[in-house]
Order: C-alpha cells, then sequence, then structure tokens
C-alpha cells in the first residue's frame, strides 16, 4: 500500500470521521491525493458521508498490518494452541522431515482469526487424535513466547504458544494424524531434533508457567515434504 494511503489510513484510525480538509492535510497536487483517496474508497477501506470521510470495517483490519506511527508493515506474533497428549505413559509428537533427519514439536496449531479459543482447542485436537469427547477437559499448562532464528540471524517464527495438558485414559480410540508418533519419555530423553517446549512441558526442565526465549534452529517450510 501506498505511503499516502497508509497516513490517510492512520488519520482515520485516530479520529471517528475527518473532512476533506482533514484527510489531506500536508499533501499538495503533486501527490495526486485525489487518485489515493478514489483508490481507498473503490478498495472499500473508507466511505463517504455527508462530505465528511470514514473507515470502513475493512480498513480497520488493513491498518492492523502496518505500524501507525511509522507505516512500517509488521509481522505481528501469531498464537498457536499446542498440548502435551499423554496416554499409556507416552506423549505424542508431530515429526516434520528436514533433510535427513526431522525435527518434533508438540502437536496442535494456530487458532484460526475470529474463533474463541474453547472451539479452536478441539479443531485442533481433533486434527491430532481424531474423534474428542465432548466432556473433553483440558488442562492449562503454561504460556510461552518464542523466537525462532536461523544459524545466520534471520527470523523464522516469532510465536505465542498456549500450553494444555491432555490425559487419555488408556482404551481411549485414537486415530492419530500422519506425521505423529508416540514416545516414552525414556525415548524422548535421548531424541535428536526437538523444540524446545518438549523439554520444558515433557520433560519438566526448567518449567515455568511462563517463558520467554529464543532458540537457533534452520528449519525452513520451504523444504518439508
Amino acid at each position: 500500500m501506498h505511503t499516502i494511503q497508509k497516513i490517510m489510513l492512520s488519520r482515520l484510525v485516530d479520529n471517528t470521521s475527518l473532512k476533506y480538509s482533514q484527510l489531506t492535510q500536508g499533501f499538495d497536487s503533486s501527490d495526486n491525493v485525489l487518485f489515493h483517496l478514489k483508490s481507498l474508497i473503490d478498495n472499500g477501506l473508507i466511505d463517504r458521508n455527508d462530505k465528511v470521510y470514514n473507515l470502513t470495517k475493512s480498513g480497520l483490519f488493513i491498518s492492523g498490518e502496518f505500524d501507525l506511527q511509522s507505516l512500517r508493515e509488521i509481522n505481528y506474533k501469531t498464537t498457536s494452541l499446542v498440548f502435551v497428549i499423554r496416554k499409556d505413559n507416552k506423549y505424542l509428537l508431530r515429526g516434520r522431515p528436514f533433510e535427513n533427519q526431522a525435527f518434533w514439536k508438540l502437536p496442535g496449531g494456530k487458532s484460526q482469526y475470529g474463533k474463541k479459543v474453547e472451539s479452536e482447542k478441539v479443531r485442533l485436537l481433533e486434527r491430532e487424535i481424531g474423534q474428542v469427547n465432548n466432556d473433553y477437559k483440558f488442562g492449562f499448562d503454561s504460556i510461552h513466547l518464542k523466537i525462532q532464528t536461523t544459524t545466520t540471524g534471520e527470523f523464522l517464527f516469532d510465536d505465542t504458544l498456549i500450553v494444555y495438558k491432555v490425559d487419555l485414559e488408556k482404551d481411549y480410540k485414537t486415530n492419530i494424524r500422519d506425521g505423529n508418533k508416540w514416545f516414552t519419555k525414556e525415548e524422548i530423553i535421548e531424541l535428536h531434533g526437538k523444540w524446545p517446549e518438549i523439554d520444558f512441558c515433557i520433560l519438566r526442565n526448567n518449567w515455568s508457567i511462563y517463558k520467554e526465549y529464543k532458540f537457533v534452529s534452520d528449519y525452513h517450510l520451504e523444504v518439508l515434504k
């Protein structure tokens, strides 16, 4: 999006409505203001009512994709719901292939925008183990703020993880997702390529209810099968 259009949107975020002179203050004819204003209206990001311009729902949504002061487009943290799933003294991990090895993490995934966490927990757990009983109970474990970089210092992920404990009865029927695998705690201790939250939440090494950390890994999505 053009800088001038970002400025107009940011001005409308700070004010309920603006007149043309207020919305275009500081610009001149060389800035092609009418073109940018028309573009914002045509794209449904602002509308005009009685010579006053207002921010639309779509415009408010788009304004969240850049910093309102610097106008720099920013990738914000994403929130994932992940699970420590235990059954018959084994834990379910999600494996992802990478070159000649595998990376292991807690099963789960990103919650969908506009959805309640309670319903998303059920959806994501069903994706990992199959049908979930309606009366199933989730136990809260911890919250993680996790930054992952490559060995060259490039950022890969910046996530918030909400971790839940899920204990399944021995006879609970599961239909686990492809790539998932059950491990004993002893096997997990010897496992290579496991992400830090496995050590924290399953092995309980240096566990706390709130964790903020950075770790280095050359795990790249584009090379996964």
